[in-house]
């Protein structure tokens, strides 16, 4: 009976191990955010090595681990603490790139001090692999010493594995939101993403090549991403997650896009298809009861993968879906706002230059009536015409500079801003101020974010706020660039209902686009300032 139950329970082990892994390839699937994948992560890691509570870390670009998520009730491991990597044990364990285990009996390091007051006596970490290098830890507390057993290690290998295939969280105000085309525009948005990913693949699995296909213009699939075997250096990543062995390529290279195509058509994404070129996994991209594309994994000379790399490949096509799904609806989006530019050129051409040609051949009609009968007034109407074509001609030039700002790219940001308050003043009469100090050092996306916005601003200022004055201000607020545009028209209500609404959100759009914000003050009859912070790096 002692016996049975000793062989029962890392069976029962291994099992809880396998709802695990489909848990979290579910979730991701579903498109939950990576926060709550990795806290379900950390929760299943937690339970399985019967520790006090863990953690993932990640590595920053400035050199210390982040704390991304938490399960149990230490609180000194709060999600968002950074640790240095140079004085502690995680550190130590990431730059290693082997699992470490130590006691807190006589901790060294601040960090494992407060572990230890917490009531930890030992740590586990284990390291998180990425293509090509180690990207953070997965750690365990527990209240009670001692080592740690191979069984254990086994067991939470392939979670450390799959923490490193969560992708990483976007801010919400970011660019990085959700947006953006299917198909081929997915490449060009996420070509290097996707080319990760598969690499990725490669490197963790015993998999001899893999790609992710998409449908082109015509809804055939091609491929937007391959990869072939790479190195044994970058396959042994994978450690005790990869159950196959990695074998050498046969020179078949990626799938043909119909064989894919035929794969798909027989909607069974969990079969093991054998070919001549060898052994394929054929996973759909789904995102929103629809299916984008597909990742498909090949083994070679009889290998197969086993059930963490399917997992593994699995959570890979939950995020590839992401991306693709993403790029879709950022492509929408895009659309609506060329729409809505469409519909503004249409409403100022009706407005302005056909009205103002109108009245100019309506004036033209009646000097001509007057030449023999009253010549004063026909001098009088032929003056008017001049007027009227000039404000015309300045019009003109205002859509022009809307549709094309060569003054942006010839003489500059501040240059650019300035002609705006000219034009403003010619057109409509509005007095205008500048403080526009020095050409900001800003990248050319963030440039013509700015530039739009203030376009806009002005417009909204001279046509629906009946401004009398207008006052611009562009300044540096590190690590910002800061466009301010305060008029002292009649205002508004902005959660209200009012004229110019689309434009506005079309400012927001834009500095969301290049990663800043935009604010909006105003109350009826107190004027309104637009607010814009855009990162000067972006």
């Amino acid at each position: 009976m002692v016996s049975s139950r000793r062989h029962a329970r890392p069976a029962d082990g291994y099992a809880r191990l396998a709802r695990a892994l489909a848990e979290l390839n579910a979730e991701v699937v579903a498109g939950h955010d990576s926060r709550r994948v990795l806290e379900r992560l950390c929760a299943h890691a937690r339970a399985l090595a019967t520790a006090s509570n863990a953690t993932v870390l990640t590595a920053d670009s400035d050199g210390v681990l982040v704390t991304r998520a938490v399960a149990g009730p230490v609180a000194t491991w709060r999600r968002g603490v950074r640790v240095p990597l140079g004085d502690t044990l995680a550190g130590t364990a990431l730059r290693g790139g082997t699992p470490l285990v130590a006691g807190l009996r006589h901790p060294r390091y601040r960090h494992e001090r407060a572990l230890a007051a917490a009531g930890l006596r030992r740590v586990l970490y284990l390291p998180i692999p990425g293509f090509g290098s180690v990207t953070g830890v997965l750690g365990l507390g527990y209240r009670h010493g001692g080592g740690v057993s191979a069984r254990e290690l086994r067991l939470l290998a392939p979670l450390a594995t799959v923490a490193g295939l969560v992708p990483p969280e976007v801010a919400p105000d970011g660019p990085g939101g959700p947006g953006g085309p299917g198909g081929l525009a997915a490449r060009n948005r996420h070509g290097d993403q996707l080319q990760v990913l598969v690499d990725r693949v490669v490197a963790l699995t015993g998999a001899v090549d893999c790609a992710v296909y998409l449908p082109d213009g015509r809804r055939a699939l091609v491929p937007v991403a391959a990869a072939p075997m790479v190195d044994a250096a970058a396959s042994s990543i994978a450690g005790a997650a990869s159950s196959a062995t990695s074998v050498a390529p046969n020179g078949a290279g990626p799938l043909d896009p119909a064989t894919v195509s035929r794969l798909l058509a027989q909607r069974r994404p969990a079969t093991l298809w054998r070919m001549e070129t060898g052994s394929v996994l054929c996973v759909p991209l789904p995102a929103r009861a629809a299916v984008l594309g597909a990742l498909c994994a090949r083994w070679a000379d009889g290998g197969q993968p086993g059930p963490a790399e399917r997992m593994l490949i699995n959570l890979t096509a939950g995020e590839a879906a992401q991306l693709v799904d993403d790029g879709r609806r950022r492509t929408a989006d895009e659309e609506q706002v060329a729409v809505r530019e469409r519909e503004w050129l249409a409403r100022e051409l009706h407005d302005s230059v056909v009205q103002t040609l109108y009245g100019i051949s309506l004036g033209a009609g009646a000097a001509g009536g007057l030449l023999h009968s009253d010549t004063a007034q026909a001098q009088q109407s032929v003056a008017w015409i001049q007027e009227t074509a000039v404000a015309g001609l300045a019009e003109m030039q205002g859509l022009i500079q809307r549709l094309r700002p060569d003054a942006l790219a010839d003489n500059g940001l501040t240059a650019a801003l300035g002609r705006l308050l000219e034009t403003l003043h010619t057109l409509h009469g509005c007095r205008t101020s500048a403080e526009l100090g020095a050409e900001p050092a800003v990248g050319p996306e963030v440039r013509r974010a700015l530039y739009r916005i203030a376009q806009e601003a002005i417009a909204n200022a001279a046509k629906h706020a009946r401004a009398g004055q207008v006052r611009l201000r562009l300044y540096a607020q590190e690590p910002d660039v800061v466009l301010e545009i305060i008029d002292d028209g009649q205002g508004f209500t902005p959660g209200g209902d009012f004229r110019g609404r689309l434009g506005i959100r079309s400012m927001r759009e834009r500095a969301e686009a290049a990663g800043g914000r935009l604010d909006i003050v105003s109350a009826p009859g107190r004027g309104t300032m637009v607010h814009a912070e855009l990162p000067a790096g972006g």
